[in-house]
């Protein structure tokens, strides 16, 4: 068996035709990708630069052997209808600690599923997609298409877990333009695990749901969760993720369940540190029907008891759009922090239930067990329709908090605002007693349909400061106007302006009604390969 000519291979379940590998008629089989003596450089061998085709239906799990460069990776292509259909707790495709490789899933719907597994099928076993295979998978690219079904869920089933892609450590890892289709977790992104320090991860353009019947993620974790929690000592910095759109559902384990769309966790043991430094959630678009008890749409948290001042976190989360289309019976906040040593600034995000249902906006809180030593900046946000809309009733009294020029429309009754032990029950109460929101607001936002401010004399046009002086690039640029694999700009992405005011909210004045933001799975994708 030779390869063809040009450095393209073509892999099937079995060898076709001739098994030269020239095309999906001629294909060799998947042990000829599995065997490490076809790899590396050389006539005949997988190396750097080359393209691994994948052809029909493949119910072989696939290691990589090895790996590419920077400029010369890998690339394996799904072809038209090629499909990755096996369940495997190690993952149906094995990164296997490779470095440089490229995973175009080619539009696939799906690419990578685990078959008739599920609460009411076949088989109830745990499963992964896309696996680093205990060795990571650094500059790794996944794009372009769908993983899932992986579980189908329909039942109680707290004791199986499965995945769309685990990446068992990660480091300049891209994941973009694909569907996570029922799973526990879409993409569980592990840091550390003995691999050292990483920087530069970015996760945009994905698409997760939690409602039936087109998808099902849920329980501990959800469509993000990205996790340092190997004990120990660790940095992260740098990771982008925005541009994703999740529909939030109820929990694997029933109503009361803990689920979110995005989760970031560190867990320092003692004498360890772990760092995630310089995180960025910008446009991004959340919501959900049926969300209740203990959920949240981002959650910020440490799985330790008390504090390690060792251990820190900062990020920058802004340009999101909650929307909140049904009673929310509790839950722990539209973004929910529960650790110390967190330095945060929340910016210009837009969140909105369609009824004032007992739900809050920010919660932010220390641990359980002392209070925090956190640092919240909160500005140019709307908040409505939204019973509580800054709370920290976890004990984090050695916190600070900065809030000022947010608008809670309709917001704040019956509940009021909640900080350092101290409930207050008016809006007028908070500013006054607890000194934040001096410049905010109550009154109605202006907001159209689209969630867009819907003239120059709405409240939120030209409400908050300028806050191009922070530096934050994308901050300085509008949220889109649709999210997700498929998502575009439309009457979105506008810059703000670099002298004066700002409007509030996720989107500044464009003048257009603009369609509604929408988290619908995306239709007509198309294969790009580099």
């Amino acid at each position: 068996m030779a390869k063809a000519d040009n450095g393209t291979y073509y892999v099937a379940q079995q060898a076709s035709g001739s098994g030269s590998g020239s095309s999906c008629d001629n294909a060799l089989a998947v042990s000829f990708f599995n065997t490490g003596g076809n790899w590396g450089t050389g006539a005949g061998k997988i190396g750097p630069g080359a393209t691994v085709n994948l052809c029909g239906t493949i119910t072989t799990q696939m290691t990589a052997q090895g790996g590419g460069t920077s400029g010369n990776p890998i690339t394996i292509q799904w072809q038209s209808g090629a499909l990755l259909s096996l369940c495997s707790t190690g993952g149906a495709f094995v990164v296997n600690g490779q470095s440089y490789l490229v995973l175009d899933l080619g539009a696939n719907v799906p690419a990578v599923t685990c078959p008739n597994n599920g609460s009411s099928l076949g088989t109830q076993v745990n499963a992964v997609g896309i696996s680093g295979g205990g060795g990571g998978m650094p500059h790794t690219e996944i794009r372009n298409g769908q993983i899932g079904p992986i579980y189908v869920h329909s039942g109680n089933d707290t004791n199986v877990t499965s995945a769309g892609i685990l990446t068992d450590g990660a480091d300049h890892i891209y994941l973009h333009g694909l569907t996570l289709d029922w799973m526990e977790k879409g993409i569980h992104v592990q840091l550390g695990s003995g691999f050292g320090d990483s920087s530069g991860n970015v996760i945009s353009n994905n698409f997760c749901t939690g409602t039936t019947p087109i998808s099902g993620i849920g329980t501990t974790g959800g469509c993000i969760v990205y996790v340092d929690g190997d004990n120990a000592s660790h940095t992260d910095t740098n990771a982008l993720i925005h541009d994703n759109s999740c529909v939030l559902g109820i929990g694997w384990a029933g109503s009361s369940a803990h689920i979110t769309c995005f989760d970031f966790f560190q867990q320092s043991g003692t004498g360890a540190s772990d760092n995630i430094k310089n995180l960025e959630i910008y446009n991004n678009f959340f919501t959900s029907s049926n969300v209740r008890d203990t959920s949240a749409y981002v959650e910020l948290t440490d799985g330790v008891v008390g504090c390690n001042a060792n251990s820190t976190l900062t990020a920058q989360i802004f340009n999101n759009v909650f929307v909140q289309t049904g009673t929310w019976v509790g839950g722990d906040g539209f973004i929910f922090e529960h650790g110390c040593y967190h330095t945060d600034q929340i910016y210009n995000n837009t969140m909105l239930n369609s009824v004032n249902t007992p739900s809050v906006c920010l919660s932010l809180n220390g641990p359980l067990d002392q209070p925090g030593s956190n640092t919240f900046t909160v500005e140019n946000n709307i908040c409505q329709n939204i019973g509580q809309p800054i709370s920290n009733a976890i004990n984090d009294s050695g916190s600070n908090l900065t809030a000022n020029h947010n608008i809670y429309y309709n917001s704040g009754g019956p509940i009021g605002w909640d900080w350092n032990g101290t409930t207050y029950s008016t809006f007028a109460e908070w500013q006054s007693a607890s000194g934040q929101d001096a410049n905010s607001s109550i009154a109605n936002p202006g907001l159209n349909g689209s969630y867009l401010i819907s003239s120059t004399s709405s409240l939120a046009h030209q409400f908050g400061p300028d806050l191009t002086s922070l530096g934050i690039t994308a901050l300085d640029t509008g949220a889109p106007e649709t999210f997700g694999p498929s998502g575009s700009c439309g009457s979105g992405c506008l810059q703000r302006s670099s002298t004066g005011t700002w409007d509030a909210g996720a989107y500044p004045y464009s003048g257009s009604t603009g369609p509604t933001p929408t988290p619908e799975p995306p239709t007509g994708l198309t294969a790009v390969v580099k």
